[in-house]
């Protein structure tokens, strides 16, 4: 990617990202890490924050998803 580049970010990514108990998670941190390093912009709209909040909040959810 080049500097000026713009990615939206999906939720799934989000929480692959910042829960270290999910599959992918190294990678999807990484990327984002990268990413950012690189002065990509990082979007996400209203809609990723709701459903991040549902899904980073609720065990139930969860506990399918982690180690």
């Amino acid at each position: 990617m080049t500097m000026g580049d713009k990615v939206f970010v999906d939720t799934n990514i989000l929480l692959r990202a910042l829960l270290t108990g999910m599959d992918l998670h190294i990678e999807a941190d990484t990327t984002l890490k990268n990413m950012w390093r690189e002065g990509t912009e990082l979007w996400i709209s209203g809609q990723v924050i709701r459903e991040f909040i549902v899904q980073a909040t609720h065990p139930e959810h969860l506990k399918n998803h982690c180690r």
